[in-house]
């Protein structure tokens, strides 16, 4: 015996189970219903009606004669399972005598099975309906026609207008960003220029390097229908320049120094105040001022302390603490898990986009700290300010420095100085 026909069979024991267990005694008191009242089984009081279907979706109606509030659920799986349990749950509404139940996420041209549970008794259905979803609406989803920036403009096509040419006819493009939007929610943007069966949608605002999943969709007099799932990721470009123009007081450099493209990271740390990187640990037992008094309290610009300066000439400078929250203030940072560049490395990291809207890349590579040496490498990303934090006790032991944070917002801390950190350069604009 098929498991299919054996998955009926032990539903449909079931619901002559709860129905025979209705006429017994009472289980408590092991009396016999008082003559003249007669009990109405549960399952009598119940209705349970197949609305509209879809390909994706079903819609059930309840209606009840009881006036004790119940628990109503509705479980649901293909017939060809065996175990309705580990099927899906429908979205339960309505109260009184009239109650409904959506089932999203179904699959084309597949036959279900739905039963009807109160008050939490899981253990058999009062009520049972089986249904076929019909085959693969006549809705295509399309393909990606041009793209400018972070918009995308998608096609849609209508094979067959003639079941709902003279109703109420919606179409657009559903999507969502890492899940299908079928059943799962997320932006619709609608169409207004349906064309012999064809229609397209621009979709902006997305963020670049996000795989996106898509569907075209359409309301057709009320009922809900999708195409096909297709995907797509918009470009994720930034500006690998010596010099990048982001809009702001300073122009700041597309990779860091001593790398040479946006996700080279390795071995490229300084300790605050040197000048040259090295390979061995970071600690204060190599520290340069490990009396924290000879370097001046700002080191922008000093070819003696600031490695940018020494290593690029005059006009590259670390950033100073201001010029860092200057970039926090007004660009707009994502943190993404993979970036490749021009060069083909790759690593995580955050892409940062200035009011012009050009965007630089900062790899996640963490910090060089003693004894256990890089720190954070995939989810942090610091780089040194050229300002020295003073504490309330006067203790200059720490300098600022920008933190990136995949969980959490971006800022300017504090980090003790003869930790390993990157250094990003900025130049003066009238430097040019």
């Amino acid at each position: 015996m098929t498991d299919k026909y054996h998955f009926r069979i032990v539903w449909a024991l079931a619901a002559v189970a709860a129905l025979l267990l209705s006429c017994e005694p009472n289980s408590v008191t092991g009396e016999e219903p008082e003559p003249g009242v007669p009990e109405v089984p549960v399952e009598q009081e119940w209705s349970l009606e197949l609305g509209k279907v879809t390909s994706y979706s079903a819609e059930l109606i309840m209606e009840t004669a009881a006036v004790a509030e119940h628990d109503v659920k509705i479980l649901y799986t293909e017939t060809a399972s065996s175990d309705p349990l580990a099927a899906g749950t429908a979205y339960i509404s309505g109260e009184g005598s009239h109650w409904t139940a959506e089932l999203r996420g179904l699959s084309a041209s597949t036959r279900y099975v739905a039963g009807l549970y109160i008050d939490n008794e899981l253990d058999h259905p009062i009520k049972m309906l089986n249904f076929l979803t019909p085959e693969e609406d006549a809705l295509v989803t399309g393909t990606e026609l041009s793209s400018e920036g972070n918009s995308l403009l998608i096609s849609g096509n209508v094979l067959d207008l003639s079941a709902g040419i003279s109703k109420s006819v919606q179409y657009g493009i559903a999507y969502n960003s890492d899940v299908d939007p079928m059943g799962n929610g997320g932006p619709l943007v609608l169409s207004g220029n349906l064309s012999d069966k064809s229609y397209s949608v621009l979709l902006e605002g997305l963020a670049p390097g996000v795989l996106y999943y898509y569907r075209a969709w359409a309301n057709i007099d009320g009922g809900i229908h999708y195409g096909g799932l297709q995907t797509f990721t918009v470009l994720l470009t930034v500006d690998e320049s010596e010099a990048v123009d982001l809009g702001l007081s300073v122009l700041w450099s597309g990779r860091n120094l001593g790398t040479e493209s946006p996700a080279q990271y390795l071995d490229h740390y300084y300790a605050w105040g040197e000048t040259e990187w090295h390979t061995g640990s970071y600690d204060w037992m190599v520290y340069k001022d490990k009396d924290y008094n000879k370097m001046p309290l700002s080191i922008s610009g000093n070819a003696e302390y600031d490695a940018a300066t020494a290593a690029l000439g005059s006009g590259w400078r670390i950033p100073t603490a201001a010029e860092c929250e200057e970039l926090l203030e007004k660009c707009e940072t994502r943190f993404v898990q993979s970036f490749t560049d021009s060069k083909e490395m790759s690593c995580p990291g955050f892409i940062v986009t200035g009011p012009s809207g050009k965007s630089i890349f900062i790899p996640a590579a963490g910090l060089k700290v003693p004894e256990t040496g890089t720190s954070l490498y995939g989810s942090n990303a610091y780089l040194w300010s050229a300002d020295v934090y003073m504490d309330a006790d006067n203790c200059h032991d720490k300098a600022r420095c920008l933190d990136f944070w995949k969980d959490g917002e971006p800022s300017v801390a504090t980090v003790l100085r003869f930790c390993g950190l990157p250094v990003r350069p900025v130049k003066d604009k009238s430097a040019e």
